[in-house]
């Protein structure tokens, strides 16, 4: 009985890898195919990647600033924001939180859009408190018809220690965050 069921398994793979085999030339040219139009649409992608900007102003921003300032500590940061209209107005304005004091106390500023050059912004900012907090960033690009377009950008300022990580105590198992299900195999 165990011959016949090993020669029906034989016989029945051999058929598969067979069937397989007839038709490699097939699937080699689907597959290939595929990667041509794949190429393609990813070559499409890239370009569209480069000069898709988000709905609403098409205003970019950088900062310098590090991630990490002592509390009280005043830390200089340099704001760059580039825009990509010919002429009009740039409006940013400045929020903080509370925890926060930023110097020069002029939170709004106003720059024609007629140049290419980016238009930076020298903020020193320093806060009383520990923790995480937040300068928020408004601009928004004013045409020459009035017709306004807004982008908002944020700062985190990490000020004093981080907080430290949670961590298990060396007591506890990993076993513990295991459960355990009570399961039935049949064969037929």
């Amino acid at each position: 009985m165990l011959k016949i069921i090993a020669m029906i398994c034989s016989l029945l793979c051999i058929f598969i890898l067979s069937a397989c085999g007839n038709n490699t030339e097939a699937v080699d040219n689907h597959h290939s195919n595929l990667a041509l139009q794949s190429d393609s649409h990813q070559s499409q992608i890239d370009k569209s990647k480069s000069t898709y900007i988000k709905p609403g102003a098409a205003i970019r921003f950088k900062h310098n600033y590090d991630g990490k300032t002592e509390v009280g500590e005043v830390e200089t940061v340099q704001l760059s924001f580039t825009e990509s209209y010919s002429s009009g107005q740039m409006r940013v304005t400045l929020q903080a939180d509370a925890a926060l004091s930023l110097e020069p106390a002029t939170q709004e500023y106003l720059f024609s859009m007629d140049s290419d050059q980016p238009h930076q912004l020298e903020i020193a900012v320093s806060a009383a408190s520990e923790g995480k907090h937040y300068l928020n960033i408004f601009t928004s690009a004013i045409d020459e018809s009035g017709q306004a377009k807004s982008r908002v950008f944020a700062i985190a300022f990490y000020m004093g220690e981080p907080a430290p990580k949670q961590s298990k105590p060396a007591n506890q198992s990993s076993l513990e965050n295991v459960i355990f299900l009570p399961s039935e195999e049949t064969v037929e």
